[in-house]
């Protein structure tokens, strides 16, 4: 259905014009090959049939004798277990486990065998975790194939072994994700995910999270459905009530039980989610620069950065980071290290990866010290440890202080009926229940100089944010009858302030092939096919609602109605896309669109909780302008060697030439600039050193919105304060 556009100013027209163009990329078929053949033991492969199967360990001496096992005992000062898998291709990686060239190694220190091939025929051994007395084995075996989509569809099924690589028994359907006792029953459970999806990238996605007994797995009970998981990584407390996880990636956060069911409870962006095995409920998101985590409490409080600082991985990305059976203990790979070669720096730049093992303290604020436990020329992944004791052992925690509640607040919105999307903010899981039950999840593609703002809104600055569909399912936005046009969206709106030059050029506010919002300055313009509805809006933040029917559009500011026409509104085009912010320099969240008109009571209840949203939001941070000449740089990434991020800062360091305004004293200052938008180089990046630069300039810690983001950082400023560069960034004219 054509939009009339006839209000709009003649140079807007052309831009809006060109934006509704839609580009569609070919896909390619891939499959990975099946695992090899295993070797004769285990190529024998049973399955469970409800007996008890005693797993075997090789003969145990009383201490360790080969050095490594030495130096792991001498830090954990008990008997330990190491499992991992290594990749068998000299100079190449498999970070991800999707191929079948891998060989499942371990260390046992009371074995006198130190670091060897527990199953040396290659194979795929996705994952490998040890049960809780660290005798039992398990992995996942994975193949995936690219359908016509470009989509990955996986296939996992899980198998045990044990120290001696005894004959592989079929455990049960599945990607396992760890080991589990019941306290009250001594019961031993593997918990896993299943009902795999496909994805854009080559990280899976699963709808199911099952748990299985240990030796009879026909015993299973659902834990969590009817939302997207993505299993790296996920462990579970001592008492089974929390579980970390992704929902998926980039969304990192807990499950938590109420008794009943689970819940879950978004904590960061980020990947690589770890849960303290005790019952302390600390847990981690591993953060965009992959040299450290971020650590929360039980009540989802940030406490600290906990910094990934072995020596040998100084200057390197980390990976695999994975809390152990005992609360002291993590362990992680490294060093991934960008080597010039195209693609994705995890993917091709861990081809010498190796395990590391550390001890935190016993608060968890530090890691203490770091041993090497594998030695080997090849790429290792995925490691797992067990260390004797562990299931008694506590960290030891300070008071915390009450958790921060993220907004909106309860009340918003009013009535969920009829939500047909709903996206809050970006500390916020983003979801809801359709009428038909399910719950769906707002999942948002960033175009252009598109990012987030310091309050968690979307802020467009002249890009864009797609709501990204489902191939698997109609998107529940468009789910909705042509006979019945009644309909509305919702939003709380942050305009720059009317001093700025941008905000006169104007931009879409909601774009749809049947409905838009426009703004410019202080006038908005909802532009329909049958007909346009003017409006003036306040300088300040404030809640907007546009809702049309058979009768007409309504427009509403801060609860109050605006404007009407009564032309009848159009119900939206299943097929259509929709964008939000499009060429538009403010802000928007608290984003929701329903399949029916909301009462005036509704409207006015959820404009007073938006106004409550407003009296909170952020100040201006306090800014500092100086002129630097650049003495360390980072290298700016390319889009594959991120994926699946899309964006990524860049850590430079500069030598302080001359403060021009604020207040600034050191000689140096460590300064992020956005280097890649959209999997595009921004303009005047790289920069070269030597070079002075004028940069205006706000704290890093006064932008929580960057937590999370991918950052490159190859300079030595580990312990300087980061500041970032506010000036907006630009992509090349030709995007």
């Amino acid at each position: 259905m054509p939009v009339n556009f006839s209000i709009l100013r003649p140079s807007f027209t052309l831009a809006l014009a060109v934006l509704t163009v839609l580009e569609l990329g070919a896909c390619r078929k891939k499959k990975v090959p099946e695992i090899a053949a295993q070797n004769p033991a285990a190529a024998q492969i049973s399955r469970p049939n409800g007996e008890h199967i005693i797993p075997q360990t090789r003969p145990q001496i009383p201490s360790p004798t080969d050095p490594v096992s030495r130096e792991i005992e001498n830090v954990t000062s008990a008997h330990a277990r190491i499992v991992w898998n290594e990749f068998q291709t000299t100079g190449d990686a498999d970070p991800y486990s999707q191929e079948s060239n891998s060989a499942l190694m371990g260390l046992d220190t009371r074995d006198g065998l130190g670091e060897r091939a527990i199953i040396k025929e290659k194979g795929n051994y996705t994952r490998p975790i040890l049960s809780t007395d660290g005798k039992t084995i398990l992995f996942t075996r994975r193949s995936r194939e690219q359908n016509a989509n470009g989509r990955w569809v996986n296939a996992t099924t899980i198998y045990r072994t044990d120290w001696i690589g005894a004959a592989l028994v079929e455990v049960a359907e599945g990607q396992a994700v760890d080991a589990w006792r019941d306290p009250a029953t001594g019961l031993e459970w593997i918990y896993a995910v299943r009902h795999f999806r496909g994805s854009r990238s080559a990280g899976i996605i699963a709808t199911e999270l099952v748990r299985y007994q240990l030796d009879d797995a026909k015993k299973e009970q659902v834990i969590f459905e009817d939302a997207k998981l993505t299993p790296d990584n996920m462990q579970v407390s001592r008492d089974g009530t929390r579980i970390s996880g992704l929902f998926p990636w980039p969304n990192g956060g807990i499950l938590i039980s109420d008794g009943k069911t689970f819940s879950t409870r978004k904590l960061q962006i980020g990947c690589w989610t770890s849960l303290a095995p005790d019952d302390s409920g600390l847990s981690w998101v591993f953060d965009g620069e992959h040299k450290s985590a971020s650590i929360f409490n039980a009540e989802g409080t940030l406490l600290w950065p906990l910094k990934f600082n072995a020596p040998a991985l100084e200057h390197a990305q980390t990976y695999h980071p994975r809390w152990s059976n005992h609360a002291r203990f993590i362990t992680l790979t490294g060093p991934f290290k960008d080597t010039g070669v195209s693609g994705n720096i995890i993917t091709h730049g861990g081809a010498h990866a190796q395990v590391f093992l550390g001890r935190l303290n016993e608060r968890a604020r530090k890691v203490e010290t770091w041993v090497q436990v594998s030695h080997s020329d090849l790429s290792n992944s995925f490691p797992d440890a067990w260390i004797e004791g562990g299931e008694t052992a506590n960290l030891v925690l300070a008071p915390s202080a009450p958790a921060k509640t993220n907004a909106p607040a309860a009340s918003w919105p009013t009535t969920p009926d009829g939500l047909l999307f709903i996206w809050r903010n970006r500390a916020a899981l983003n979801n809801w229940i359709g009428r038909d039950g399910k719950t769906n999840e707002a999942r948002l593609d960033a175009h252009g100089t598109a990012r987030f703002g310091r309050s968690g809104e979307l802020f467009p600055d002249g890009g864009k944010f797609e709501i990204e569909k489902d191939e698997n399912k109609p998107s529940p936005l468009f789910l909705r009858s042509k006979e019945k046009p009644d309909f509305a969206f919702e939003a709380l709106i942050i305009p720059l302030a009317k001093t700025n030059p941008i905000v006169a050029t104007g931009g879409l506010i909601l774009h749809t092939p049947s409905l838009c919002v426009v703004g410019t300055e202080n006038t908005y313009v909802v532009v329909e096919a049958s007909g346009n509805v003017e409006f003036t809006v306040p300088a300040t933040p404030f809640h907007l609602v546009v809702q049309h029917n058979a009768d007409g559009i309504t427009v509403f500011i801060n609860g109050q109605q605006t404007a009407t026409a009564s032309a009848p509104g159009r119900s939206l085009d299943k097929d259509a896309f929709v964008s939000l912010g499009d060429h538009w320099h403010g802000g928007l969240k608290n984003i929701a669109f329903y399949d029916r008109n909301l009462t005036a009571d509704e409207i006015s209840k959820n404009a007073a909780a938006q106004l409550d949203q407003i009296k909170v939001l952020p100040a201006p941070a306090p800014q500092v302008r100086l002129r630097g000449k650049l003495v360390e740089t980072s290298k700016v990434p390319t889009a594959e060697s991120i994926e699946p991020y899309t964006r990524a800062l860049v850590a430079y360091v500069y030598e302080v030439e001359s403060v021009l305004a604020g207040e600034y004293k050191d000689k140096r200052v460590l300064v992020k600039h956005w280097a890649l938008l959209d999997r595009a180089a921004t303009e005047g990046f790289p920069r070269e050193k030597g070079q002075s630069y004028e940069l205006t300039l706000e704290r890093e810690s006064d932008h929580p919105e960057l937590t999370g983001e991918r950052v490159m950082d190859d300079t030595g400023a580990f312990d300087m304060q980061a500041w970032l560069d506010v000036a907006p960034p630009r992509l090349p004219p030709t995007r």
